[in-house]
């Protein structure tokens, strides 16, 4: 499954779902990650890769079951 995210256009909404569910883990939330919030944590990582400006970063939260 992909989906349109502003900016970058289409990219994988649910990417590797099907290995968390197998593992054991319920996805919460998948979603494009704000510009601020790859900023926060400082990654030099994030900054080295243009993480939010040159390539989409994704926040993804899951529950394990």
């Amino acid at each position: 499954m992909s989906g349109t995210v502003p900016g970058w256009g289409r990219c994988p909404t649910r990417p590797a779902e099907d290995a968390f569910v197998a593992t054991g883990f319920e996805f919460r939330d998948l979603r494009p990650a704000a510009l601020d919030e790859i900023e926060a944590p400082g990654s030099s990582w994030a900054k080295r890769l243009r993480t939010g400006v040159d390539r989409p970063a994704m926040i993804l939260s899951a529950l394990r079951r």
